[in-house]
């Protein structure tokens, strides 16, 4: 009996060979007989046969992808993960099928989840996903990614964007700079007003998980962000000294977060701290410190409330301004309603205190956001309008004050569309259109942008 898987291997490596008059329908009926034997032989936990009978086949069918995937799988019973991985991707690599890609790729993400990569595990279950024969094998998929992200320390999330813009730099809709109450008119130069172009932003959000158990989790952060520009030609005619990097930035942080379930109505604390710094048009411009609280509970059966407040110190500036000082106040809430659309809003109060009188001010936005849960058609939907209010009560141009300071209002509306049938290993391209008008008493602030962004989100 204990020499039982070879003898079967050998055995059924002769008939796979066959004689050379041997019909092509009996070996191939004797391919499928084998083949059965080995995935019950898998089923049934027998390692050490599925793996004798996986490589009569290859024998004889070395891209047999069906073969490989019982080899991967049977080494896993066993144990060897390191293996086992890379003959998963070599089952993917030769499938035939959905399902057959499908099977190689959930197999290559358990192997990978086995030896502590779960990175790795993630991208192969994205591979399923994408894979996936029908609904009820992605959703499964989709289960088995969330189980992997939740396993692993590390994280990453990343977000590209693209935004064919008007105003690309925030500059002026009019040449003249004009202040309330000051009988004076200034000229705006080329790069103070709204130049057409377009931005690419690109971030990564880095989290490693340091220590947590069931109601306490502490990570190490980290975040980058780029924004580029480039300007059209008819923003290089309107400012022929201007360089696209004029209007680039990059910003880079470091920081720790800390999360306790606290409380009877699922209340949960977060506090978090971060040191950055950022670089504009290509050097450094400042350093800054941050720290957060927030604490968030249900308020209802499917609404959450969330508190939270910041400080924060910009400080270090390349130009030698003075440090800012700036705190903020928020408060958000969320529900679903009866069709699972999900409505949010969010009024947020700041105050910034400094030295340099350019840069005090208070600002207090409100924002009401809309998510449709059902698509409507091949798209999903959801949009935002904001309001926000400005006043920098210390506020001089040049040296000429600004009678009770600048003050600016702001209107946005955004709506996005995610393309659903485009979707590819669970990232979903979007597309949003953005419009913002702010309007001052100092017109150089004065500025109407639409935008027009092409990027993707992960769908889950």
């Amino acid at each position: 009996m204990r020499h039982r898987p070879a003898v079967t291997a050998l055995i059924l490596a002769a008939i796979l060979a066959g004689a050379p008059a041997a019909a092509t329908e009996q070996r191939m009926a004797t391919l499928r007989e084998a083949q059965n034997l080995a995935l019950r032989a898998v089923a049934a936990g027998q390692a050490e046969t599925a793996l004798a009978l996986a490589d009569a086949i290859l024998a004889q069918y070395p891209r047999d992808s069906f073969a490989h995937l019982v080899r991967a799988t049977a080494l896993l019973q066993a144990g060897q993960a390191r293996v086992a991985g890379p003959e998963a991707r070599r089952a993917f690599h030769y499938a035939q099928s959905d399902t057959q890609r499908f099977e190689a790729a959930r197999v290559a993400a358990l192997a990978a989840a086995r030896q502590d990569r779960f990175l790795v595990a993630q991208f192969w279950m994205r591979r399923a996903m994408q894979a996936a024969p029908g609904p009820q094998q992605k959703a499964s998929a989709v289960i088995g990614f969330r189980n992997v992200r939740q396993a692993a320390r590390a994280a990453v999330q990343l977000s590209f964007s693209v935004a064919p813009s008007n105003n690309v730099n925030g500059g002026s809709s009019d040449r003249y700079n004009v202040i309330d109450g000051v009988p004076l008119v200034g000229v705006l130069s080329g790069s103070a007003l709204a130049l057409p172009g377009t931005v690419a932003r690109g971030s990564a959000r880095l989290r490693y998980r340091l220590a947590g158990d069931n109601r306490t989790q502490t990570d190490l952060t980290g975040a980058l962000q780029l924004t580029r520009v480039h300007l059209s030609d008819e923003a290089h005619a309107k400012a022929p000294g201007v360089d696209d990097a004029d209007f680039g930035s990059t910003y880079a942080e470091l920081g720790l977060r800390h999360a306790r379930l606290a409380g009877p109505r699922g209340g949960l604390v977060e506090t978090e701290a971060e040191l950055g710094r950022v670089w504009s048009g290509g050097t450094r411009s400042h350093d800054v410190a941050r720290a957060s609280l927030s604490y968030s509970l249900s308020a209802g059966k499917t609404a959450r409330m969330t508190y939270s407040g910041t400080i924060q110190r910009q400080f270090g500036f390349a130009d030698g301004r003075d440090d800012v000082d700036t705190g903020a106040l928020a408060v958000s809430w969320q529900t679903a309603l009866a069709n699972r659309d999900q409505l949010t809003a969010q009024l947020a109060r700041s105050t910034s205190l400094s030295d340099n009188g350019q840069a005090e001010q208070t600002a207090t936005t409100l924002t009401l956001g809309y998510r449709k849960a059902a698509p409507l058609g091949p798209v999903t939907l959801g949009g935002r309008i904001s309001w926000g209010e400005e006043h920098y009560p210390s506020y001089a141009v040049g040296f000429i004050g600004v009678p009770g300071g600048r003050q600016d209002t702001r209107l946005a509306a955004e709506i996005d569309f995610g393309l659903t049938p485009l979707e590819y290993m669970g990232f979903v391209p979007t597309v949003t259109l953005t419009a913002e008008q702010t309007d001052s008493n100092v017109s150089r602030f004065t500025t109407d942008e639409v935008s027009l962004s092409i990027g993707f989100r992960s769908a889950f």
